[in-house]
């Protein structure tokens, strides 16, 4: 076999083996380009998840503090005094422990409701608001004024009927005698 013929058949190897390594870097990039083209789609779509997700945190959230404010207005602060007062009495009296209701008063940790604190622990919820249930946990007494409200509460499912603890208190305030 003549050189020449040797060195042509080597060129000619050496260029399939350099054209099959340009193939293998262009197949690659083009598997790189499709995973980053890949992950960037992931991406703008967790993005427009979270966004979504946003969006309806915050439609509840507005949801949540319109039912409360309607909820809230429906007494008087003779009428929550009232609640509180029917609250902290038997506590006072069988356990001779004071109840301790939160200074801020109705609050999104307390489902718009008041946080009620003996021994200074949770001891329940005076009064949430029934589209906020869900923020309760599932063991925490709540407290309301009577019959009708705890059916309010418990018909959205949202709240076992044996944590509602609720009183014979009138939906009126009462005009006193003067």
């Amino acid at each position: 076999m003549p050189f020449g013929f040797c060195h042509i058949r080597s060129k000619t190897w050496e260029a399939e083996r350099a054209a099959r390594w340009e193939e293998q870097q262009r197949q690659w990039a083009i598997e790189a380009e499709q995973a980053r083209q890949r992950q960037e789609a992931e991406e703008r779509q967790r993005q427009e998840q979270a966004r979504v997700a946003e969006e309806q945190r915050l439609r509840q959230e507005q949801h949540e503090q319109l039912v409360a404010g309607r909820w809230c207005a429906d007494l008087s602060p003779a009428q929550v005094q009232e609640l509180r007062d029917a609250v902290a009495e038997p506590l006072w009296k069988k356990q001779a422990t004071r109840a301790e209701f939160d200074a801020q008063g109705a609050s999104v940790d307390s489902a718009y409701g008041i946080a009620i604190y003996t021994h200074r622990r949770l001891h329940g919820i005076l009064r949430p608001s029934p589209a906020s249930l869900h923020r309760l946990t599932p063991v925490v007494p709540i407290y309301v004024r009577n019959a009708r409200e705890a059916h309010q509460l418990t018909d959205t499912g949202n709240v076992d009927p044996g944590r509602v603890i609720h009183f014979n208190l009138s939906d009126h305030e009462q005009m006193s005698l003067i």
